[in-house]
């Protein structure tokens, strides 16, 4: 075994290392490969970088960067939605419509790239729908090989094979040379998880055997209620009016979780904060009470709920339940005292004191040692508040690996 090979094997390990452990980005990880094998020697210069004038090497990299502008748009929060309409909670349908869009897109992009892109939509659809994921996300996987047969960009080894034969002098295929083989391919895999899913998908039932740790947290406080989005318009007696004099809690059972304004969320507004036109107001409670709140000052309801919903919520914020510690300072005080909402953009939604839970009047309540607070707000204010020395965080930050929605500090205003 020569040097070189030794080297080539050295340089490939490092290769795995680098893509398995994730520690610097894919395109990072491979310009610094790619300049090793030249350091050593083990290429030319004029090869190190001769890959950037192959055609396969420029279209996987322009079909990357396509996959990116489309996730940076938020099309796919859109097409979840629309998969759920469609499919109205039926596996068969969802499974369908996944499977047949997952696999049109791949044909003009990478698979991996498809498949990452979808991976977070099919997930929420799995949550809202109730159906496992496991069932939802192997017809993905499927579709999305069979799809990159629809055309001569949507796989790496078509592409690769169009390269090798334009160097060897040889006609390549056209674009679409492959779609009716592909279609029939993806036809096929479509028909099959459709058909037969149900006996050939896992039957194990994890919506059952495992419950998310907001649905747990939901059902064991009873927080019933839902979203709801109003804009507070020009003639609104809200306009110019402090948070605190709204009387949400006490008279009307409601909890103003954000204020959006623009691009810009405001989690658990302070009481001082003052309200102003063009601003959409996000409250918990019931329809009734929440449509009682906007007729009795002017408010105008949003015209998209659901998307509003998901951008307020859904991976960006979620509830949680935290513990007053032993020998906390804040024993003693009161919410209001502690300046909650302002200190911590988190908005109260229950406080159990002695095994009372209190939902609307606990701004004058002294806090107790062991005082359990269920509180609302973006998944970052809620991991900063358990490394907080005055509380213990009992609810897992499930999403904060996810993105986290737009937030700005309350004290603006």
């Amino acid at each position: 075994m020569t040097p070189e090979i030794l080297l080539v094997l050295a340089v490939l390990l490092a290769a795995i290392i680098l893509f398995v452990t994730g520690k610097f980005r894919n395109d990072i990880n491979a310009v610094i490969i790619m300049l090793t094998v030249g350091i050593l020697g083990l290429v030319s210069p004029l090869d190190t970088i001769s890959g950037f004038g192959s055609n396969a090497v420029i279209s996987i990299i322009g079909v990357m960067i396509l996959g990116y502008g489309i996730d940076r748009t938020g099309i796919m929060v859109v097409i979840a939605r629309k998969i759920m309409e469609v499919g109205e909670s039926s596996e068969r349908k969802i499974t369908t419509v996944i499977s047949s869009v997952l696999g049109l897109v791949t044909a003009f992009m990478q698979d991996l790239g498809s498949v990452a892109l979808f991976l977070p939509a099919v997930l929420r659809i799995s949550r809202k729908s109730k159906i496992p994921k496991s069932r939802l996300i192997m017809p993905m996987g499927f579709a999305a090989i069979l799809g990159g047969t629809l055309t001569m960009v949507g796989s790496s080894p078509l592409i690769l094979l169009n390269d090798l034969l334009e160097q060897d002098a040889l006609d390549p295929f056209g674009f679409f040379a492959v779609t009716p083989i592909g279609a029939a391919l993806l036809l096929s895999g479509v028909l099959y998880f459709m058909l037969l899913g149900r006996y050939v998908l896992p039957s194990k039932d994890e919506a059952k055997e495992s419950q998310r740790p907001q649905e747990e947290l939901i059902e064991s406080w009873n927080l019933s209620g839902s979203m709801h989005h109003y804009r507070v318009t020009e003639g609104s007696r809200l306009n110019g009016m402090k948070r605190e004099e709204a009387n949400l809690e006490k008279g009307y059972s409601l909890y103003l979780l954000a204020i959006t304004e623009g691009d810009d969320v405001i989690y658990g507004p302070w009481r001082y904060t003052i309200f102003s036109a063009g601003e959409i107001l996000t409250l918990l409670g019931s329809f009734e009470d929440a449509e009682r709140f906007a007729k009795d000052f002017g408010l105008k309801r949003h015209e998209d709920q659901q998307g509003l919903t998901e951008k307020i919520g859904e991976e960006n914020a979620g509830f949680a339940e935290v513990i007053l510690k032993p020998r906390s300072k804040l024993i003693g005080k009161t919410i209001r005292e502690i300046a909650f909402r302002k200190n911590y953009s988190l908005e109260i939604i229950i406080l159990l004191s002695e095994n009372n839970p209190i939902r609307d009047d606990f701004s004058d309540t002294p806090l107790k040692t062991g005082d359990t607070i269920v509180v609302y707000g973006p998944w970052n204010r809620i991991e900063a508040i358990g490394k907080d020395p005055n509380f213990v965080l009992l609810t897992p930050v499930e999403e904060k690996e996810m993105k986290k929605g737009p937030c700005r500090n309350p004290l603006r205003k």
